[in-house]
């Protein structure tokens, strides 16, 4: 997935974990990088869910990722514009 649009990272135990969008309808995907070589990728619904299994099976804590970009918030599909995540994401 090269066009991928990374919305958040963080770096754990020697591996970076990217969570980026997938598109309208796909979800989030959880990319888990090594040496720069990408060993895994994970899909999931939400930015939440992508964090909670980063947690679950690799130990990255919430206080170890960092926005990239302004993107999705709680379970959003797709990014949304500064003005409508002002507006409560709707």
């Amino acid at each position: 997935m090269r066009d991928k649009e990374t919305l958040q990272t963080a770096v754990w135990d020697g591996k970076t974990f990217e969570i980026a969008w997938g598109g309208r309808g796909v979800g989030f995907y959880l990319f888990i990088y090594e040496d720069n070589r990408c060993t895994h990728d994970y899909l999931q619904d939400s930015i939440e869910l992508a964090k909670a299994f980063a947690e679950e099976e690799f130990g990255v804590t919430a206080e170890c990722w960092t926005n990239e970009k302004e993107g999705p918030q709680h379970g959003d599909t797709e990014p949304q514009s500064p003005s409508a995540q002002g507006a409560g994401g709707r």
